[in-house]
């Protein structure tokens, strides 16, 4: 689960960061203390600091929808984590090379264009 207790300890002690998932209601923050909350009219509460990086996901998740449509991560064949880890590693790292060949070719709008480098 995404808002679990331990997800949050284990991101805490592997990235000595914060999870800014929201809570369900009546799971881990009883006393409603912890964590941040999204009602039905998607106002977000909680300590300030997390409320902040909650609105930031909007970026990270637009990265992964593109990630996930164009670039063959939605449907892959591939089973176990490690490999579907190491098909993401190639892609991003397919990425990254089509960004520095766009500023090293002199072109910094084709940046998002994969298929201008590949065709």
């Amino acid at each position: 689960q995404y808002d679990s207790a331990e997800l949050r300890q284990w991101t805490k002690e592997a990235f000595k960061a914060e999870t800014a998932i929201p809570t369900i209601k009546g799971k881990d923050d009883k006393k409603g203390g912890r964590g941040i909350r999204v009602d039905s009219k998607f106002k977000v509460t909680g300590p300030k600091r997390l409320v902040k990086g909650y609105h930031k996901r909007l970026c990270a998740e637009r990265v992964f929808k593109k990630l996930k449509r164009q670039l063959n991560l939605e449907n892959h064949h591939y089973r176990g984590l490690a490999n579907v880890t190491i098909h993401a590693c190639i892609t991003l790292m397919c990425v990254l090379a089509v960004i520095i060949a766009s500023y090293n070719a002199g072109k910094p709008k084709k940046v998002r264009s994969i298929r201008y480098w590949t065709a």
